[in-house]
């Protein structure tokens, strides 16, 4: 009798307990297939891809690059190009930025796409920011209108005045995105 009990409700659910373990190899395929996708760029030499990421930053933030000293792809915590020691020149060689770090966080869909090369935000980390008194106003316009997202993290303020140090404003926080 329990016997029969047991038969009965074993095969009762033994479809579902099928399409369950079939699930489950059909997420592991998906998580190795997702795991390929964003590991592959790291062997990628981002130096040869500069062209397309200065053409980006030119055209999206008005950043000319003079300098970069290394590019590399990192993985977690999300995929981003980190750059190192880079000079920078903002609103067409009237602001310069020396920036320690600079990530730039690409559209996952993009990644693998250069010559459409887009980027969801960038984020400066200790950087030098030197203006001239001169270009202050058109600098702070420039920023409030940004409508790219944009983030300075531990970064230095110097206004020049025929290149005399007049204001320095040190680790000083900035964004144009997220909680105001």
């Amino acid at each position: 009798m329990i016997n029969k009990n047991f038969k009965r409700i074993f095969n009762k659910y033994f479809n579902i307990f099928k399409f369950i373990i079939y699930l489950k190899y059909l997420f592991l395929i998906f998580f190795i297939s997702l795991l390929t996708y964003l590991i592959v760029p790291k062997f990628f030499n981002f130096s040869e891809k500069q062209f397309y990421i200065k053409k980006h930053l030119e055209k999206n933030y008005d950043l000319s690059i003079k300098n970069i000293e290394k590019i590399q792809y990192n993985i977690f915590p999300l995929p981003n190009l980190e750059i190192k020691n880079a000079s920078l020149n903002f609103l067409n060689n009237d602001l310069e930025i020396e920036a320690k770090t600079i990530y730039i966080f690409p559209n996952i869909l993009k990644i693998y796409n250069f010559k459409n090369f887009k980027s969801d935000k960038i984020n400066f980390i200790n950087s030098d920011i030197k203006i001239k008194t001169k270009y202050i106003s058109s600098f702070y316009k420039k920023f409030v209108s940004q409508k790219n997202k944009i983030n300075f993290d531990k970064t230095t303020i110097k206004i020049l005045d025929d290149d005399k140090l007049v204001l320095s404003l040190t680790d000083l926080n900035y964004s144009n995105y997220g909680l105001k």
